[in-house]
């Protein structure tokens, strides 16, 4: 299929260049912002998009004329004005196309080259869509539908970049829900939702979701180490931490789960520790059995919850636990 002739490259003060070029948009073709286009530059084909479009017209560059004019009935009624209209198109180069790879461009277009309409199978090729993969959207000027490969999209890091309210959330919203989706290939997910942007996934996939509120999240005390308890306590001496690790591990050595409540026992009873150490120390494990996060047990297990297929997590423990 021959791709749809969109313009004319032409010469400005900055270019044609390497990453930028625009061009004259052919008259009664509609080229809109995010559009994907192609130019031939020395034997490769240059790859980008549209980043601006002005509307330009000859009749109406001079103020005074155009004020004159419109006295009068207008300058459209006197001069055939429609005819002088064109519309320039800034484009960003992406990169070339060669040997199924896109590579860094070294060579700009020439002026007078024309520009051509992607399609919708080298948009796919260019971004890396995969018809099988996550359906996320749909590029709104070429009415391509967005499909990501999971296993290139999530290998290790995945950052979604934008300005406020541009719609990151609802982005990874969607990612989670097509995962959701699949009938294979579904990995386990974890989401911390402080705003409470993704509730509603749990009674659209009441099967499949299981929400976890913050008030039943406990944090086992007998699997903290002392340097848990100096990010929590960052006010703590060395003296200090090393008697509270000493305790620590005189209460690991019973084999038995404990909490905050078991440690502040056995520090009142040590002998070793000093008064006013004792004292301050005390207060500070007050301070963190009143938030209500530490227990004996810790819930809830990961290894319950976030494998595909398990069943429910387990109950919480009580509130009151340590």
């Amino acid at each position: 299929m021959i791709a749809l002739e969109l313009g004319t490259v032409i010469a400005t003060q900055d270019g044609p260049s390497p990453f930028r070029f625009s061009f004259v948009v052919r008259s009664g073709v509609r080229v809109g912002l995010n559009r994907f286009v192609k130019v031939e530059a020395d034997g490769d084909w240059l790859f980008g998009y549209v980043t601006d479009i002005i509307r330009t017209n000859r009749y109406f560059e001079r103020t005074d004329a155009v004020w004159e004019y419109e006295r009068g009935g207008g300058l459209s009624a006197a001069f055939p004005t429609k005819m002088w209209e064109y519309s320039v198109a800034s484009v960003r180069v992406i990169g070339t196309w060669r040997n199924g790879t896109v590579h860094r461009p070294v060579l700009p277009p020439s002026p007078g080259q024309t520009v051509h309409e992607l399609s919708e199978d080298e948009l796919g090729s260019v971004l890396g869509l995969d018809g099988e993969g996550l359906e996320i959207g749909t590029i709104e000027e070429q009415g391509c539908s967005v499909r990501l490969n999971p296993t290139r999209l999530l290998q290790k890091h995945l950052a979604i970049l934008a300005m406020s309210g541009a719609g990151k959330s609802n982005c990874a919203r969607v990612l989670v829900e097509e995962l959701l989706r699949r009938d294979s290939g579904r990995p386990a997910v974890v989401i911390f939702d402080v705003h409470g942007e993704y509730s509603g996934m749990a009674s659209a996939f009441r099967d499949q979701v299981k929400v976890i509120r913050a008030e039943s999240v406990r944090i086992a005390v007998s699997e903290m180490t002392i340097w848990h308890f100096k990010e929590f306590l960052p006010e703590m001496s060395g003296s200090q931490a090393r008697d509270l690790s000493q305790i620590l591990a005189e209460l690991r050595s019973q084999s038995r789960a404990f909490g905050i409540e078991e440690v502040i026992e056995r520090l009142r009873e040590s002998e070793r520790v000093n008064r006013n150490l004792r004292a301050a120390l005390e207060g500070w494990l007050f301070d963190l059995q009143a938030l209500g996060v530490f227990g004996r047990d810790g819930w809830p297990r990961w290894e319950d919850v976030v494998a595909p297929g398990r069943g429910e997590p387990p109950p919480p423990p009580e509130c009151g636990a340590g």
